[in-house]
């Protein structure tokens, strides 16, 4: 059981409600840069305290990090290692090889950010040297058993939480809005906002919240061995009834879900993409925490409710009223009973759900953790007193005395002082469970020197129940080398290398090795004829078929036949199920040669393929061994020699869910795949559909970004130009621009992630 830990105050609930493991930030690096994170003290103290009980602690530093940042980044787990954190969470391909060379016996997780949802991915995390792979929350039941059959990682899967809208967390709105990187710990959730589709307002981005509490047994049998809860941005009590609600599942025992859903519960839960088909994710009438049904509205008299409750309420209990699915109304309750003040248009008949429940706070705040010992005390006259102190797990400290005991001259003391003195844990993680004392009718031991004693005693098995915990756990193991990021650039990515058997080493594989000197420029389309039509205009294209079938390769095939030009398949950033099948018959197509790779599982199946790793790859490094559209988290000047889309409405999110069968209440409406449009208040957003054996979608930026008068600027020598969501009647204007390197005539655009490299 893995429990998050945004603070200490979180990190003590999961421990103290029975999490085997906490996953948790450091003040950089981490995923969740608004949660409270850890300083480097406070970290080696959460270690401490963690250990104590068994229980590991994993450091996330899971964003995309900069060349710049590499060594910040490696100090920040250097120090994290001397605390004997038990692993390192991370995403960045580029950072992982260099963690690697530079601490090569460190235990790394691959956070799901990474994007792994089969065992093609799961077998190049191996490959990458991780223990264990965090899985895409895309994954498929059936996926997860393959990734057990073909590979040794240990399985981690998220079961509970917030569910992030975008394929595995990788998601670019925030990232060209503002320049606050989702991928870099600093996500505004646009999602959580209202939008319109078809005349319909509601919001349409924001994903229920998972519950995977009648799946679990089905996860452990599919060969999930972590089972994972998120919220490092929740509070401290949802923590530990999470930690504790799925504890007493995997234990074997039922428990009941309603608690857990009064502390938080966004959309009444549901299981994302386990089965097939997929539900529907989405909650389009509330954003927020809807809680537990517990009555309904009796009558209203101007703003006092009368309600008709299961139980009474109590003062301090947080209300909202729902009608139809809309919350009408809300109320912080004053007073116990059945009638309450409240805000809104409420009326007779609407549901109340409890969301804020001040009993079950109490109850939760409570609840203790502390580890039993048994204390046998002995002393004889005018010898030291002795001391042996053992836990249940027969952790056994012997302490004697700096003393002497004393022959009294008055009143002895007696064995009731003395238990008395050792019940006192006080602030220790310890509770006296048995207490034997053999002592002297006559002996003396001042108060204070028992005191001391009993400290000196406590301090001491703690310490030899951490020492035993590590020793177990081999850790105090991992090599640090004197290496930097700075170091010979073969041994820096001496692991990618073995990855990328096209790799930009010198003299590595050279049967792999395309000439791609001239391709400056590269359209991308979904639509062939257009890419027949505009031949003359690029020096490569790149394919995205709407559907990906039996015609892809003959496609691909006529239009280089035609053109004698390069063409790239864009490959889809998911492939599930039996996705797989498809994708593979297509990749042994002999005119399947050149593809853009989304995704790390196709890094194992294109590897005897001419690649370029496309920009959802989230390499922000231009050294990456690698043939690469960088991607555009990469804020910096000079992009030397490799590609970068210069023109496109860029996909800012990827979905594995239907929008049209949210609008249609979460049933299939078999079209044909037909673009949609979601707009807020001042802007239009495509979602355009694509499908291999399942459906996809993607929302599209509202305008494209352009860059063709900065490209010499930034030294972009390789453009991507993306006409996917380009009107046909607009192409023309883009390839003129495009000519002239100016902007495009009579069209909005947006400077996007390069507004930030002209600073």
């Amino acid at each position: 059981m893995l429990a998050p830990a945004g603070n200490p105050d979180s990190l003590r609930a999961a421990v103290v409600n029975g999490a085997d493991a906490v996953y948790l930030g450091a003040p950089m690096f981490s995923a969740r840069a608004k949660a409270g994170n850890f300083t480097f003290e406070q970290l080696a103290e959460a270690v401490r305290y963690c250990h104590l009980f068994g229980v590991k602690v994993y450091l996330a530093v899971n964003t995309v990090i900069k060349p710049e940042e590499y060594e910040s980044a490696l100090n920040t787990v250097k120090r994290a290692v001397t605390t004997e954190i038990d692993a390192i969470i991370v995403q960045d391909l580029a950072f992982l090889s260099i963690l690697h060379t530079t601490m090569p016996d460190i235990v790394v997780h691959l956070s799901t950010q990474a994007g792994v949802h089969n065992a093609a991915g799961a077998i190049i995390a191996e490959k990458l040297g991780a223990k264990r792979v965090i899985l895409s929350r895309e994954v498929l039941l059936e996926d997860i058993r393959e990734i057990k059959r073909k590979t040794k990682l240990e399985i981690e899967c998220f079961v509970h939480g917030a569910l992030c809208v975008a394929f595995s967390g990788n998601c670019y709105f925030s990232s060209l809005a503002t320049g606050l990187s989702g991928n870099r710990g600093k996500c505004l959730q646009f999602c959580r906002k209202k939008y319109s589709v078809e005349k319909r307002e509601g919001y349409f981005l924001s994903a229920k919240d998972l519950n995977e509490s009648d799946r679990i047994n089905a996860l452990i049998k599919a060969g999930v061995t972590s089972f994972k809860i998120e919220g490092r941005m929740r509070r401290a009590e949802y923590v530990g009834e999470a930690t504790r609600h799925y504890k007493t599942l995997l234990s074997g025992s039922d428990d009941d879900v309603r608690d857990l859903n009064a502390l938080f519960n966004r959309g009444n839960g549901c299981h994302a993409y386990l089965d097939n088909p997929t539900e529907n994710v989405i909650y389009p009438n509330i954003q927020g925490h809807v809680g537990v049904k517990i009555g309904t509205v009796k009558s209203v008299n101007g703003k006092i409710a009368t309600l008709k409750l299961d139980s009474p309420l109590k003062t301090g209990d947080g209300i909202k009223f729902i009608r139809n699915g809309i919350e009408s109304g809300n109320a912080s309750v004053s007073s116990d009973g059945y009638k309450t003040s409240f805000e809104g248009s409420v009326k007779v008949g609407d549901e109340v759900r409890i969301t804020s429940d001040s009993e079950l706070l109490k109850r939760i705040n409570s609840r203790t953790k502390k580890i039993p010992i048994n204390v046998d005390f002995s002393c004889k006259i005018n010898e030291p007193a002795v001391v042996i102190t053992t836990t249940e797990n027969r952790q056994t400290v012997t302490v004697r005395s700096d003393f002497i005991v004393e022959k009294a001259k008055n009143a002895p003391i007696t064995a009731e002082t003395i238990k008395d003195c050792f019940n006192k844990t006080g602030d220790t993680e310890f509770v006296l469970s048995d207490f034997v004392c053999n002592l002297p009718s006559d002996a003396f031991i001042a108060k204070s020197t028992l005191n001391a004693l009993r400290r000196k005693v406590y301090e001491l098995l703690e310490n030899e129940i951490i020492i035993d915990y590590e020793a177990k756990n081999k850790l105090n193991g991992v090599i640090l080398r004197e290496s930097s990021y700075n170091d010979d650039f073969n041994r820096k990515f001496e692991l990618i290398k073995k990855i990328l058997p096209n790799a930009d080493f010198a003299g590595n594989n050279p049967k792999y090795t395309v000439n791609t000197e001239n391709e400056n420029i590269i359209f991308k389309s979904d639509d062939c004829n257009f890419l027949l039509a505009a031949a003359d205009e690029y020096d490569a294209a790149i394919y995205f078929p709407r559907k990906y079938n039996e015609t892809v390769a003959s496609t691909i095939k006529n239009i280089e036949s035609k053109t004698g030009k390069r063409v790239y398949l864009d490959l889809p950033i998911m492939i599930r199920g039996c996705d797989g099948d498809i994708i593979n018959k297509i990749l042994s197509d002999e005119n399947v040669k050149n593809v853009i790779i989304n995704n790390i599982g196709e890094l194992e199946l294109c590897k005897n393929k001419n690649y370029l790793l496309g920009s959802a790859m989230n390499v922000v490094n231009p050294d990456f061994p690698a043939r690469k559209i960088i991607s555009v988290e990469y804020d910096g000047k000079d992009f030397r020699g490799n590609y970068a889309y210069v023109f496109g409405k860029y996909p800012i999110m990827t979905f594995a869910h239907c929008p049209k069968k949210t609008l249609n209440g979460g049933k299939c409406l078999h079209c044909n795949h037909e673009p949609l449009m979601i707009s807020d208040r001042s802007n239009e957003f495509d979602v355009i559909f694509y499908k291999a054996g399942y459906c996809y979608s993607q929302l599209l930026n509202c305008n494209p970004i352009c860059a063709f008068d900065l490209c010499d600027k930034l030294k972009i020598t390789r453009k991507i130009v993306d006409f996917i969501g380009i009107e046909p009647s607009l192409r023309n204007t883009v390839i003129d621009a495009l000519r002239r390197n100016e902007k495009p005539v009579m069209m909005p655009i947006t400077r996007g992630y390069f507004a930030k490299k002209l600073d």
